[in-house]
């Protein structure tokens, strides 16, 4: 199971709760595999999860842009990583080629 804590707050409430959603929609993935959803199904929550995780990266890029926040370069590396890995995901779903 995949939570949000209180101790992961970034103090501003529209990014804590894009975060909260990005930890409700990887925790909606991984109880699908560990229930075993049908194909189709865990296509459905990865490309959910996929969709929003560009949706939130680039909000978040923008409001650390905003606030001058000096590890940016570092953090856009780290989402990059994360898209790729959520990507392969899904082409592997996608194309049969996960094995679950």
């Amino acid at each position: 199971m995949i939570k949000w804590t209180s101790d992961l707050s970034v103090n501003n409430l529209t990014i804590d709760n894009e975060h909260k959603h990005l930890f409700l929609l990887m925790d909606r993935f991984y109880k699908g595999i560990m229930d075993k959803f049908p194909k189709l199904k865990l296509e459905e929550l990865i490309l959910g999860l996929v969709n929003y995780t560009q949706l939130h990266f680039a909000n978040e890029e923008k409001f650390m842009e905003r606030i001058g926040f000096t590890g940016l370069k570092g953090h856009k590396k780290q989402h990059q990583l994360f898209i790729n890995k959520t990507n392969e995901f899904y082409n592997r779903l996608k194309n049969g080629k996960m094995i679950l």
